[in-house]
């Protein structure tokens, strides 16, 4: 949702995994009512199948974003 430019962070935090030669990786944050309201923005998603996907399945809306990296060569995020 970040990448289609449908919700954008509030902040980011530094998280550190792993051994000390792992290193760390920034990590977005968000407001629990932003991504609340994506839903009411976007009805055209079915919301339901998106909280509901299983285990190493593929999130439905990486289909939208190669559509629009297609279409604008570029994305938000």
């Amino acid at each position: 949702m970040r990448t289609l430019g449908w919700i954008t962070p509030t902040d980011w935090r530094e998280v550190r995994y792993g051994t000390p030669r792992t290193g760390a990786v920034d990590v977005p944050m968000f407001t629990t009512s932003s991504v609340a309201a994506v839903g009411a923005v976007h009805p055209e998603v079915d919301w339901e199948q998106l909280c509901n996907l299983g285990k190493g399945r593929r999130f439905p809306l990486t289909a939208l974003v190669k559509a629009l990296q297609a279409d604008t060569g570029q994305l938000t995020g």
